[in-house]
């Protein structure tokens, strides 16, 4: 009984140990509160977006059903983008999925997309797409990989996103973007992404997106963290409804913009 009796003494212990103390100017007022120390979340943060939203409303719900918090990428010049970024679940965020010029020919970025050459074109197409939709805490590129390599296209782009509070993920579909080296004198917070769930327009199906979920979780239980790029795919929406209840507990799913806030916050010194 004796031993019994001093495991519950430890515990109790334990548990009014987590109690933070009450201030000083509590205890003055007559006021003396138990506040419950702030628990770390220890798990590794993922963060996972969804770009090309804005085309098609039945893709958009599946994406805005997913169980967990993720960033819906919109695409600017979609016809129903506004609505849809309008009535996205609270859970989600929101950034403008932005049409940049890409190296290969092929690849279609969209009308106004943000070219390389002369600063006032650069200029005059990001202040059109940032028009065109509103409620988006920031911004990544759509294709881009000539755009996101010269230097000076970025630092107009970057200049304006940190002039209007915005942050800027670069989705990296190129090894040469200047993006991190430009923010670090403009001031931009620049983010990265670490890996994309698919490709080749989801012709990987299923399987391939399941091997880069298992990529992801190396990279985050490496790092802390990790940011991992879709598409509004079947498949790609299909595995991540399945891989987020079957994982879920041993992940903290945040939003794109809860690590720019970090970033940000590590500049400033924080």
């Amino acid at each position: 009984m004796v031993r019994g009796r001093r495991k519950i003494w430890v515990l109790a212990a334990a548990a009014l140990s987590a109690i933070a103390p009450a201030r000083a100017d509590d205890l003055d007022a007559g006021r003396a509160p138990m506040r419950l120390a702030a628990v770390r979340d220890e798990r590794p943060k993922v963060a996972i977006v969804i770009d090309d939203v804005g085309l098609d409303w039945r893709r958009f719900q599946a994406v805005n059903r997913l169980p967990m918090p993720v960033t819906i990428g919109f695409l600017p010049y979609g016809p129903d983008a506004q609505a849809m970024l309008d009535s996205k679940d609270p859970r989600h965020d929101a950034i403008l999925h932005l049409p940049m010029e890409p190296h290969r020919r092929k690849e279609d970025a969209g009308p106004d997309m943000v070219p390389t050459g002369a600063p006032d074109a650069v200029r005059a197409a990001l202040h059109a797409n940032l028009a065109k939709l509103t409620g988006f805490s920031g911004v990544n590129n759509h294709t881009g990989s000539k755009t996101t390599a010269d230097e000076t296209a970025m630092r107009i782009v970057l200049s304006e996103l940190e002039a209007r509070g915005l942050y800027f993920l670069d989705s990296m579909t190129t090894p040469r973007t200047k993006a991190k080296r430009v923010s670090a004198t403009t001031g931009a917070t620049v983010i990265e992404g670490d890996l994309f769930l698919d490709g080749d327009f989801g012709k990987g199906g299923e399987k391939h997106v399941r091997r880069q979920l298992r990529r992801l979780e190396k990279i985050a239980e490496k790092h802390g963290e990790v940011i991992a790029i879709g598409h509004p795919y079947p498949a790609t929406i299909s595995v991540l409804n399945e891989w987020a209840l079957e994982r879920g507990a041993d992940l903290q799913f945040v939003r794109a913009k809860d690590l720019a806030a970090e970033v940000e916050q590590r500049g400033t010194g924080s």
